[in-house]
């Protein structure tokens, strides 16, 4: 994608003839920046070596599905929810419970290898939705099936079989 954007854009996008977005590094690799830092001596934020990845909003959770693929393949220990319960455990807790992100990450199977008794709804969160997915064909037949009580004449059997394939393999 970055590549696609660069080549139709380049580094400066333009929004009503005005510079609208810079990129001047869109076509550097992470080896390109390494090197650049070295050969020029630039100094970088500590985050980085904390183990984060990136330098961004601590909440943001895009690039997060990334960081789970990257942690079991172990080419990263930890992921940045991880990282911030080392790094800052009292910054963790209020993104955690005072801003319920526990229920997103949970509802996104996010794995949180942190030992707290914080962790218990989310666990419970975990297991609720790992039955759920154990039990998809059940699960999925009630929610069309409520679906076609409310409305009779949304789909034929052929249809309802269509729609419960789909979703099947999907969570498969």
């Amino acid at each position: 994608m970055r590549r696609h954007t660069w080549v139709k854009y380049g580094c400066i996008q333009y929004a009503n003839n005005k510079p609208d977005v810079c990129k001047p590094l869109s076509l550097f690799t992470q080896k390109d920046i390494n090197e650049y830092i070295e050969k020029y001596k630039i100094k970088i934020s500590k985050i980085y070596d904390l183990g984060y990845l990136r330098s961004g909003c601590i909440c943001c959770g895009f690039g997060l599905s990334l960081e789970e693929k990257l942690k079991k393949e172990k080419v990263i220990p930890m992921n940045r929810f991880e990282l911030l319960y080392k790094s800052n455990k009292e910054l963790f807790k209020y993104f955690f419970i005072k801003l319920e992100m526990w229920k997103p990450l949970a509802d996104c199977q996010i794995t949180l290898n942190i030992n707290d008794p914080i962790m218990i709804k989310f666990n419970q969160r975990q297991k609720e939705i790992k039955n759920w997915y154990m039990n998809i064909d059940v699960n999925l037949n009630k929610i069309l099936d409520e679906i076609e009580k409310r409305n009779p004449s949304c789909w034929n059997n052929e249809e309802k079989q269509w729609i419960f394939q789909k979703y099947r393999k999907v969570v498969s």
